[in-house]
């Protein structure tokens, strides 16, 4: 119980130090969002679909849309208090109807926010650049093609989720709380505390402990961000730990990102590690995953070119069980801006998938690969 309160109390204590206050005007919630649909083609590997025993269909479309609604407003003592609610509206996560949501409180101390949203590592993280809006589910990082949704990833191969995003996305929508701090010199500071990073958003954390659900998460970051002439400069490094219950001894990852931009162009990378060992031969992780991409933009027009590598490996000592999975994508994404909040965008991806089986065996099943072409209307409101 004493955990559970850690965020309401955060928040009151703000509140208290800056003073008893009435807003000056009522939160008023403007709606946004966007929308997207595509068309896409997809090849997979001959001896994959044969071992499946299953018919593939090559042409697909996909849609990726959400609702958001937002809003803030200021209060007399100068704190501003803002919400926001993200609701799927249809396509990739139809079976999902709420998504995000959050309440934040910021001032001169910086923004501590609440709810089922990205940790601060995530905030602050750089990816590599990249362009075509929702286009493969938007980015490199996480997305469609990485995900098995147009190219089938081998059941052996589910653990590159683990590391599908460069940025310590641990906890997904779970409940949790964030501290942002104010920009000094282009530096940034934030921390992240998650009840339960192994839960979906409202449900029990500590209850669950004893069970062996990865619990009680804790992260820190630095982040900056500047420009020297005319480069703009933006990179991140940061660390989450979490206390594991009974089976595991220690959970560590760590996050870094760089980016670079210059007349219209933008090169980066970012990096992630996990290691994570068990108590009494149980079950060890050990991977890491990295990004590195270039694009260029002018005008309406953008292209981008970028390249993802995921490596997981697993272990559990006391039944000799070995599953390694790896991950590959290349990925060339363009766009051209028909107008306010309209993009036409397409692109190609071709990624690898090679994974063992939980006794360390490979097989047909075990390891596909393909390409990938789609195009369609990426929208923002």
């Amino acid at each position: 119980m004493k955990k559970i309160l850690i965020g309401t109390s955060a928040l009151v204590a703000a509140a208290a130090f800056a003073g008893s206050a009435n807003a000056a005007d009522p939160i008023k919630l403007s709606v946004g969002g966007y929308g997207a649909v595509m068309v896409g083609y997809a090849s997979n590997d001959d001896g994959y679909v044969t071992a499946l025993d299953q018919e593939v269909s090559a042409v697909d479309v996909k849609g990726d849309n959400e609702i958001h609604f937002s809003g803030k407003t200021t209060l007399d003592n100068g704190l501003t208090v803002a919400v926001k609610y993200e609701f799927e509206a249809g396509g990739r996560s139809a079976d999902k109807t709420n998504d995000e949501w959050s309440i934040a409180v910021s001032g001169n101390f910086g923004t501590i926010k609440t709810g089922a949203d990205d940790n601060a590592l995530m905030m602050i993280h750089n990816n590599a650049p990249v362009v075509g809006g929702r286009l493969f589910n938007g980015g490199a990082a996480d997305n469609d093609v990485l995900g098995g949704a147009y190219v089938l990833r081998p059941t052996s191969a589910k653990n590159v989720e683990l590391l599908a995003d460069t940025g310590i996305n641990t906890g997904g929508d779970s409940e949790s709380i964030s501290y942002i701090s104010p920009s000094f010199a282009g530096f940034t500071f934030g921390a992240s505390y998650v009840p339960s990073v192994d839960q979906g958003e409202n449900q029990a954390g500590a209850t669950n402990q004893s069970a062996g659900v990865v619990s009680d998460g804790y992260g820190v970051g630095l982040a900056y961000a500047g420009k020297f002439g005319d480069v703009t400069v933006g990179a991140d490094i940061g660390w989450l730990t979490a206390d594991n219950g009974n089976t595991v001894d220690s959970h560590n990852q760590y996050q870094a990102g760089l980016k670079f931009g210059y007349a219209g162009f933008e090169v980066g990378g970012a990096y992630r590690a996990l290691q994570q060992d068990g108590i009494e031969g149980r079950k060890d992780q050990d991977g890491r995953s990295w990004e590195a991409g270039v694009s260029y933009k002018t005008g309406p027009y953008g292209i981008a070119l970028t390249y993802f590598d995921i490596s997981v490996e697993e272990s559990q000592t006391i039944n000799q069980n070995i599953g390694d999975s790896e991950a590959q994508m290349w990925q060339l994404s363009t766009s051209y801006n028909m107008g306010p909040g309209v993009d036409l965008v397409g692109g190609l991806a071709y990624v690898s998938f090679d994974s063992t089986d939980n006794n360390g065996v490979s097989g047909a099943l075990n390891s596909n690969d393909g390409w990938v072409a789609a195009t369609g209307l990426s929208l923002t409101f």
